[in-house]
């Protein structure tokens, strides 16, 4: 009888180590995209340019010039200041997440990294893969996103997609791509 007790518990214990340890991807179905634009006329620029690169991707797109657009995908054009506050706003970029309620957020200019560094500090970043590019570096930031995008519509996780375009050891080439900090709070987030 022990042996079967001790059986049951090393299965019992297996189930519950591979529910605590495995990855658990997050496939969102049909996900809406935002644009957050707090920079004017400069910021709309860059919006219309991706909307026209990976805009399609998406069946729903939400756009707003205060207010963040409730979505799972949010683009914000604003600059950082030197504490990581976004200069055009009155909002933290913590806040501006929660209210639109994305997983996935990308701030859509260029900073530099101590501001960048800065903002990773002060935003709570569990559930949230966010992205703060260094520098969009012409028409590579829009072709970036349209083929990470993409291989995310096509249900690749978004670490594994972004590692396959922009491969993350030392001494990886990374031509044609915007640098960036980030970090991917959200895991495994993917698209269907």
């Amino acid at each position: 009888m022990s042996g079967y007790l001790i059986g049951i518990i090393v299965v019992v214990l297996a189930v519950v180590l591979h529910r605590l340890f495995s990855v658990r991807a997050a496939r969102i179905e049909s996900p809406v995209l935002g644009f957050l634009n707090l920079s004017g006329a400069a910021g709309a620029e860059y919006l219309e340019e991706d909307r026209t690169a990976f805009g399609p991707l998406f069946n729903s797109i939400q756009e707003s010039d205060f207010q963040p657009p409730g979505c799972n995908v949010l683009f914000i054009y604003g600059a950082l200041e030197f504490d990581g506050r976004i200069r055009e706003s009155t909002q933290s970029l913590g806040d501006i997440i929660s209210q639109a309620g994305a997983c996935v957020v990308i701030l859509a200019v260029g900073n530099d990294s101590a501001s960048c560094t800065a903002a990773l500090k002060e935003t709570p970043t569990r559930g949230v893969n966010l992205m703060l590019p260094l520098a969009r570096e012409g028409q590579a930031f829009s072709r970036f996103y349209k083929e990470l995008f993409t291989g995310m519509m096509r249900g690749i996780s978004m670490p594994i997609m972004w590692n396959r375009l922009a491969p993350q050891y030392p001494g990886a080439e990374h031509s044609n791509v915007p640098g960036s900090f980030g970090v991917m709070g959200a895991g495994q987030v993917s698209f269907r």
